[in-house]
């Protein structure tokens, strides 16, 4: 009988243990009605403080309790400049901080601004705009920002796809017990923090640098030798230095595998002793010719 009470009630705790868990998925937003949709942003301009940090979105946790725990008045931020599906996680980039001034005439809080400086904040401004991608979540537990991330982001970039609209980075506000998810339609050149910036010069110079050398490169490769104008070298032409002296230059409509036209002043001589003491004088042998007749002829078969 006690064995049975035993196990009843750990089958009770487990259920009980099950439903908490499944409540409390619930109430985080799991079954939340999403809707995006393009319009006036929730915030002005804003003046902030902010940490850099490069690696997978899931550390991202860690940096959002420091700043909190600096300036827990404040409303926090995350802006996200990569997409993980199309970048290495280990290469995303993402800014997360807490929010000092809205709009023109609110002033920061000096002390919180100077303990977020001391400890390695960074101070930006963001400008305000017209338009953008946007829509909430509700932040009622910890568990809200992982069901938003699963659920707010991929419709996000459906809603961006299917409108086909240039709209980024992702910029997420925490503010009270509502997530705030937007991505500026203009002036997104200028959410972009100097770090995410130099980095992306960087990389455009290095693609211009790599252009310009195969560029270069390319340029030098030179033309290719002209049909009809290959001359033979100078050890093909003859073996007795004397000789060259006596060689005239082929003209290009001349061919180059036979022996050069006699000139009026060989004519005066004998025609058929000049014939023959022309490769006479060349001393070239038999070998020799047949290699320039064989490099001539490849150079003049056109291409396939």
């Amino acid at each position: 009988m006690v064995d049975t009470l035993l196990i009843i009630g750990i089958f009770a705790l487990v259920f009980l243990i099950l439903l908490t868990l499944i409540a409390a998925v619930l109430y985080s937003g799991l079954l939340e009605n999403v809707q995006i949709g393009a319009g006036k942003p929730f915030v002005k301009n804003l003046v902030v403080a902010y940490k850099f940090e490069q690696g997978p979105y899931k550390n991202v946790g860690d940096l959002f309790t420091r700043t909190v725990a600096l300036a827990p008045d404040n409303r926090s931020f995350g802006v996200y400049y990569d997409d993980p599906r199309e970048v290495q996680a280990e290469h995303c980039r993402y800014i997360v901080g807490s929010i000092l001034a809205e709009g023109q005439e609110q002033e920061t809080d000096e002390n919180v601004r100077q303990t977020l400086v001391k400890n390695g904040y960074h101070l930006y401004s963001f400008p305000a705009v017209t338009n953008c991608v946007k829509t909430t979540f509700p932040y009622r537990t910890s568990l809200s920002c992982l069901i938003a991330v699963y659920r707010v982001y991929p419709l996000l970039a459906n809603y961006i796809k299917e409108n086909r609209l240039c709209a980024h980075p992702m910029m997420e506000i925490y503010d009270g017990f509502e997530i705030q998810f937007m991505a500026p339609l203009a002036k997104q050149d200028e959410f972009y923090v100097p770090e995410v910036r130099d980095e992306d010069e960087e990389d455009d110079e290095s693609v211009v640098t790599e252009s310009s050398f195969i560029e270069t490169a390319s340029a030098s490769v030179s033309a290719p030798t002209e049909v009809g104008k290959l001359k033979p070298p100078t050890k093909l032409l003859a073996q007795n230095p004397e000789a060259v002296t006596d060689v005239k230059e082929l003209s290009p409509d001349q061919d180059s595998s036979k022996p050069p036209t006699p000139t009026d002043d060989s004519k005066s001589s004998d025609n058929g002793a000049s014939s023959a003491s022309s490769f006479e004088d060349l001393n070239m042998d038999q070998d020799d010719m047949k290699k320039w007749s064989e490099l001539n002829e490849e150079v003049t078969q056109p291409e396939n």
